[in-house]
């Protein structure tokens, strides 16, 4: 059997990080490879007490007060997703920070692959890190990229000659939006625009995971960046459908967060079983959207300031009208039609066949 390394982000205390990376080890596996992780932390997110240096490093006091107000939940999403891990991925046990940590282990993969998620964001990674980009793989094995991202619809100008010679050392790129293929096109890389691989695994995979949920008639409102006017747009669609406004909490500090129902850093299998048993969904997450759309929930996303990433998605499954363009036009949200999955479910199953057939290529 032959061997393929992934490194990728799964160390992120995200539950779409975690998920693709599982979704990720599930296709290589169907393809016949035996899947390990690198298991790659960035130096600054070793520990609690690195994690509050970097918070003073780059916000001063705001980030010391801010990283004393975070403690609670980074202890605890470190038991939740690490249990998650532990469980499910097949990972190399020795931590890996930087190219030269990679001299320490053995490489002896056959083909080295970087995993998707925004492993090429150089904003949230402050900076190119390079051995997300494969630069410790050996000269004389296939490197390949599946369902990358770069966060972004465009790469700084400081950036882009550094970008494109280690792309440059890639048999094959899939990314995950078409801003990624416009990129790597205009740095004359050839790219791949592929689904994120949790769209990769069908409904009835994801369900395996899903948990019956106490509590019905309810909206579920996943929400990474505080937004009030998002809240209160949350508030009031909900009364107007006559649903219960139950908020997933990312960090124990959004129960102070408007809603009926709190859900404080549930663990990993309740973020897909609660999108699965939700009458509707209100997000402002690419992965949200992404799992909402799979498992066939109605739902609208907000973007953020980088929504790039749930355009793309929308503009995929033809749903762009599922954008929250205006946070007061609530009455023309509440009665929007529903989607019609049928279309949605057939354009996801033409995008894992065209994925599977180019990866085949790629890995011979």
């Amino acid at each position: 059997m032959k061997t393929i390394h992934v490194i990728t982000l799964q160390n992120v205390a995200n539950y779409g990080s975690v998920l693709q990376a599982l979704a990720t080890q599930e296709l290589f596996e169907s393809l016949g490879f035996d899947v390990k992780f690198y298991n790659y932390k960035r130096k600054e997110s070793l520990t609690i007490y690195s994690k509050i240096i970097y918070f003073v490093k780059t916000q001063g006091i705001k980030g010391l007060f801010k990283s004393f107000l975070w403690i609670p939940s980074w202890i605890k999403e470190n038991s939740i997703f690490q249990k998650f891990i532990k469980k499910h991925l097949n990972t190399i046990p020795q931590i890996v920070c930087e190219s030269d940590d990679f001299k320490k282990i053995t490489l002896d993969a056959d083909i080295y692959c970087t995993g998707s998620d925004q492993t090429w964001n150089s904003g949230w990674n402050n900076g190119i890190l390079s051995p997300l980009f494969l630069d410790f793989a050996p000269a004389d094995k296939p490197k390949i990229a599946y369902a990358a991202s770069f966060g972004k619809s465009s790469l700084d100008e400081n950036e882009k000659a550094r970008t494109k010679e280690l792309l440059s050392q890639y048999s094959f790129i899939s990314v995950r939006e078409n801003s990624a293929v416009n990129i790597c096109n205009d740095l004359g890389i050839k790219a791949y625009q592929v689904v994120d691989p949790t769209l990769q695994m069908t409904a009835n995979f994801w369900q395996k995971f899903s948990k019956p949920i106490n509590c019905k008639g309810y909206c579920l409102l996943y929400q990474l960046n505080t937004n009030r006017s998002f809240d209160k747009f949350a508030i009031e669609f909900c009364k107007k459908k006559g649903l219960k406004l139950i908020r997933f909490c990312h960090r124990l500090d959004k129960m102070f967060l408007p809603a009926d129902i709190h859900l404080p850093m549930p663990q990993v299998e309740d973020f897909i079983s609660f999108i699965d048993h939700a009458d509707f969904v209100l997000t402002d997450s690419f992965h949200c959207s992404a799992f909402a759309s799979n498992l066939n929930k109605q739902f609208l996303s907000f973007f953020p300031e980088y929504g790039g990433r749930i355009k793309s998605l929308l503009d995929l499954l033809h749903l762009e009208n599922r954008h929250i363009v205006d946070l007061n036009s609530i009455d023309d949200y509440v009665n929007m039609p529903n989607i019609d999955f049928d279309k949605v479910n057939a354009i996801l199953e033409q995008e894992r066949n065209k994925t599977v057939e180019l990866l085949k290529d790629a890995v011979g």
